[in-house]
């Protein structure tokens, strides 16, 4: 199988749990479920059949589901901080993803955002 053969909306966070939606174009479902024996850290499946393929940029929206763990704070904090998540939403991650670079350090970018936002 050619990399041409697939068409996907963008790509994922290696470092995350994601499913994404791609197409395969002639590509028999049966093989592409039989990929599943030898594919490591990957599964394929939930196939339907699509009118076009998917570009770049395509993307139908993002949801997450965010998993704390390890958290040594106590319950009202955790309220508050999860209010505040709730009403005000997050600060998205700044990386390679966003930048395309490593000339970049992305905690700053960060930094200089959380600033703005505090003292605006």
């Amino acid at each position: 199988m050619q990399p041409a053969m697939f068409g996907y909306a963008g790509t994922k966070d290696k470092r995350a749990c994601t499913a994404q939606r791609l197409t395969a174009h002639r590509i028999d479902v049966g093989r592409l479920a039989a990929l599943n024996k030898t594919l490591k850290g990957a599964r394929l499946g939930d196939f339907e059949p699509a009118d076009a393929p998917l570009k770049l940029g395509e993307l139908y929206g993002n949801r997450f589901e965010i998993v704390l763990r390890d958290v040594s704070v106590g319950a009202d904090a955790l309220a508050t901080a999860m209010s505040c998540l709730q009403t005000r939403g997050f600060i998205n991650y700044f990386g390679l993803q966003r930048f395309g670079s490593t000339s970049i350090a992305s905690h700053h970018v960060g930094i200089a955002i959380l600033k703005v936002h505090t003292h605006a």
